[in-house]
């Protein structure tokens, strides 16, 4: 065979292995790429250890115990007839609110609900967001006081919120549901400013907007302002 014919024949072995190569490598690239497009990015996660515990979220029956070893909020005997006493005094203000939730009983045997002296804060309008309310909760939190809060209505989510920042005892807190009128007795009784959402939401609440009171018992239709506190 002639050396030329020899040259061409490997010159298209080699071409046709070439073009075979080129065919699969690109397959291969091809189906790396449809891999990568389906399955998820991969992230780095600062301070992420792989191997560190999985985080517990509490469901909602977890959420509505109280935490074990927990300081009991029952009263005794003699702290209920005190407080029944001072109920029934005529310096103690009586308001037609109704508690938002029995969640926020803290005394099961007389179905009060006990703060105190909190601070009040009354709302002028409906709470649609635990975002209204951050600044004061967690003014609440630093001073490790108590709060009521007093509105025409509490969306779902920020009652449960507060249900479960009271049971947990991460904040005693009370949701308590009033109308204008209400709203206005328990500024006269306890020095409050009825504030309005727009405040709220503005993050602007002096501290001289909430009022004070000794003691704050609610029951499931009424509360009663007890030694209402000097304005």
């Amino acid at each position: 065979m002639d050396s030329w014919i020899l040259g061409l024949v490997v010159v298209a072995v080699i071409g046709v292995a070439v073009i075979v190569y080129g065919a699969v490598s690109d397959r291969r690239r091809r189906r790396h790429a449809l891999d990568q497009l389906a399955s998820p990015p991969k992230r780095d996660i600062p301070r992420f250890s792989p191997d560190a515990a999985s985080p517990h979220y509490l469901n909602d029956l977890e959420a509505h115990r109280p935490p074990e070893h927990a300081p009991s909020t029952e009263l005794s005997a003699n702290e209920r007839t005190e407080l029944a006493a001072l109920i029934k005094d005529p310096a103690t203000v009586t308001l037609p609110v109704r508690r938002a939730s029995d969640h926020f009983v803290t005394d099961q045997e007389s179905d009060w609900s006990v703060l105190d002296a909190p601070r009040v804060l009354l709302c002028a309008d409906p709470i649609h967001s635990v975002r209204e309310l951050l600044g004061v909760l967690e003014r609440t939190i630093a001073a490790r006081g108590s709060l009521v809060i007093m509105a025409p209505e509490f969306a779902a989510d920020v009652r449960k919120t507060l249900e479960v920042n009271r049971i947990r005892r991460m904040l005693g807190v009370l949701a308590v549901i009033g109308d204008a009128e209400a709203l206005a007795a328990a500024a006269e009784a306890t020095g409050a400013t009825v504030t309005p959402a727009g405040d709220l939401r503005a993050g602007y609440l002096p501290d001289d907007a909430l009022g004070r009171c000794a003691r704050w018992v609610a029951e499931a239709k009424v509360s009663h302002v007890v030694v209402a506190a000097e304005k």
